[in-house]
């Protein structure tokens, strides 16, 4: 089964593991798009993404990021 927008905490521990080295709050948001929807789990819409739901990513990640 593929990721959506709504599966926030997966497609952070896929970011997290695909990209561990870098610093979540470091990537701009058009970036963070680009690498969600570049992920093989991921299987929703690329244009369906908000702002919203990728700053949601974004803050999981970082929560992943700094070990939580």
């Amino acid at each position: 089964m593929k990721l959506t927008w709504q599966d926030v905490d997966e497609l952070a521990g896929a970011l997290a593991s695909r990209y561990p080295d870098i610093n979540p709050l470091r990537v701009e948001v058009k970036e963070l798009e680009t690498m969600v929807t570049g992920l093989t789990e991921f299987g929703d819409d690329p244009a369906s993404g908000t702002r919203s739901s990728l700053q949601a990513i974004q803050e999981a990640w970082y929560e992943k990021f700094e070990g939580g």
